[in-house]
């Protein structure tokens, strides 16, 4: 099968070269490799590695070298070795390893011309099943780290942009151990030195057990760039049902769709990579670099990266509950605790990193599922942000000041209380940061959105009394102190700013929201621990109001405050009458008016009156 017609003149190649493909002695890949290279050189525009070599004979060609190599590696195991303690040099020839390296570099050409590339990909992985051999060849410990990496981007270059590959890869790579069939050591070994005959039926059947995406990602966890990856293959995968735009291909977008939620349900291959997010390298570096009071680099490489944007698609598709659900602990024991673990918070924190970015791909998402009938199981937006405010709803009712003023014990240690803590203010700036964005405003879904989350009242009435008990803590802290000698924690200021981030946009031009700010009533502390609290007729907009005077203490909390106030006053007349008829209910006589020996007074009609000492 040879696409192009084209045939190069500026270089002559040794007949020879194809015609060694037929002899029984093996090709000399690096030969051929170095003159397609010399070819490019010349002539880069007219030169292509289908004219050096058809894509039926090299897919051929390569099978064989691959499955030779990884039959050496087979007599490795059978030496018995023990891979995993103490992987020994390996014994393999040289020129093996050579040349199955030059093998995989010869194929990456394939890709540089679109006329072939799309052909190439289908002969390989359908009529060849390359796709099978490379992944084999990526999960063994023992095998060449060249020719890991190699193949791992030569397996990612077969599946982009290709709807038909990318299916059968997905559909013959399992995603974990736990999706195949149990295998002793004996049963690995046997299957690497039935590789070691190509023309054996059995060979199939045992690419087809050991082929499976958690060993590809767990073997290449200390090796960042051929990570990078495998992750790409997978979300290139993924995605080419959207960006494959050949005319006349048929794409079953239920596949897809079943198999991102399969993905989304897989624990073990699901919480490798969030383990796998960041480099440990680097954060030791970073730590290092704080202790030492420098200046911290970015820890993030192109591993996350791709993390990030696969775990993009799968919130695209809805999934974000399920793989929430999938990253925390099993329950064996029915001790109705709620708990969480740091893969949970890892999503999270990926979520929020990317959330300016993927709420226009979440709208053509729901565009799309509205148009295809048979992909109903594609969720929508709604069940999205309903999970995030009742998971918040939970964490605020766990660690937040609601918790001590209830006296909730939930016997939690230590870091799973700050795991709590950082996942409830990342759920905030998540959907605040999602309220406030263009593409919902255009498309007017933003009110829609708020609309959705208004009616989780229980969550707008628990962000609203956590920032009553922590406005109300500071009030009793720091009455009669100088407004110069307030402190704030990072960690509430963080708080108290998102919280009235998430207010403003839910009342912004949203008069059901507005007029539930004017309605919930709120808790106010009767001693700094919150241990006790009182109701009182202090609502939403009180608070907002209160906010304002800690402004010195804390860095754009007046702002953010007033832009609050605007946004739940903004055609409201109930609003507007509320805050009208408030009054002043007693003077506050700060220490510098003391020192000045001047006092305040109210009377009876709510004048105020200046009394000199």
């Amino acid at each position: 099968i040879c696409v192009s017609k084209r045939f190069f003149t500026t270089v002559s190649l040794q007949k020879n070269q194809i015609q060694m493909m037929n002899n029984s002695s093996p090709p000399k890949w690096k030969e051929i490799f170095q003159n397609a290279q010399n070819a490019r050189a010349l002539n880069p525009k007219n030169t292509t590695s289908n004219e050096l070599l058809p894509s039926s004979e090299y897919s051929l060609e390569l099978s064989k070298v691959l499955h030779n190599y990884l039959s050496s590696l087979g007599e490795e195991y059978v030496q018995g070795y023990d891979v995993i303690q103490s992987p020994p040099k390996s014994r393999i020839s040289n020129v093996l390893v050579s040349n199955t390296r030059f093998a995989l570099r010869f194929g990456l050409l394939f890709f540089f011309d679109n006329e072939i590339r799309s052909n190439f990909q289908e002969v390989a992985i359908i009529s060849f099943r390359i796709h099978l051999v490379l992944s084999c060849l990526i999960s063994e410990p023992l095998a060449d780290s060249k020719c890991r990496s190699i193949a791992a981007r030569f397996l990612c270059n077969l599946c982009t942009c290709n709807s038909k590959t990318s299916k059968t890869v997905l559909n013959d790579i399992k995603l974990s151990n736990s999706d195949l069939d149990s295998k002793s050591p004996v049963s690995a070994k046997e299957s690497l030195r039935d590789i070691s005959n190509f023309k054996n039926d059995t060979v199939q059947a045992n690419l087809e057990k050991r082929s499976n995406w958690e060993d590809m990602i767990l073997m290449s966890a200390g090796d960042r760039h051929l990570l990078s990856s495998i992750v790409a293959t997978l979300h290139n995968c993924l995605v080419s049902f959207d960006v494959d735009k050949r005319p006349g291909i048929e794409i079953s977008l239920i596949f897809f769709v079943n198999f991102a939620k399969q993905l989304s349900e897989s624990r073990s291959l699901m919480n490798n990579l969030m383990r796998f997010t960041l480099p440990a390298d680097n954060i030791l570096q970073n730590y290092k670099q704080s202790s030492e009071n420098k200046d911290q680099d970015s820890i993030a490489d192109d591993t996350t990266e791709w993390i990030s944007l696969l775990v993009q698609k799968l919130l695209c598709f809805g999934h974000l509950p399920t793989m929430h659900s999938t990253l925390g602990k099993k329950q064996e024991n029915e001790d109705n605790m709620f708990h969480i673990t740091p893969e949970q918070v890892i999503c999270l924190h990926l979520v929020r990193s990317f959330s300016d970015n993927y709420l226009t791909q979440f709208l053509i998402f729901d565009k799309l599922r509205n148009a295809n009938k048979d992909c109903c199981e594609i969720s929508g937006i709604k069940p999205t942000f309903t999970f995030l405010v009742d998971q918040c709803v939970l964490y605020i009712k766990c660690v937040g000041m609601i918790n001590k003023s209830n006296g909730l014990s939930m016997n939690k240690s230590d870091g799973e209380d700050s795991y709590m803590k950082s996942a409830y203010l990342t759920i905030l700036e998540i959907i605040s940061t999602s309220l406030r964005h263009d593409s919902f405003e255009k498309s007017s879904f933003g009110m829609k959105l708020r609309i959705i989350i208004g009616e989780r009242f229980e969550f707008l009435r628990c962000i609203l009394n956590e920032l009553s008990l922590i406005i109300g803590r500071l009030e009793l802290k720091y009455r009669g102190i100088k407004a110069r000698e307030i402190k704030i924690d990072i960690e509430e200021q963080n708080c108290l700013i998102l919280i009235i981030q998430v207010v403003s946009n839910l009342c912004y031009k949203c008069e059901p929201n507005q007029d539930l700010l004017r309605e919930i009533k709120v808790a106010v502390p009767l001693n700094i621990s919150c241990c006790t609290v009182t109701e009182t007729e202090r609502n939403g907009l009180h608070m907002l109001l209160c906010c304002t005077s800690f402004a010195y203490a804390c860095f754009t909390l007046r702002e953010w405050s007033i832009l609050a106030i605007r946004n739940a006053l903004q055609n409201n007349n109930r609003n507007i009458e509320e805050i009208k008829i408030l009054e002043a209910k007693q003077a506050l006589n700060l220490p510098e008016l003391k020192d000045l020996g001047v006092k305040l007074d109210l009377d009876d009609s709510g004048n105020v009156n200046v009394v000199h000492n």
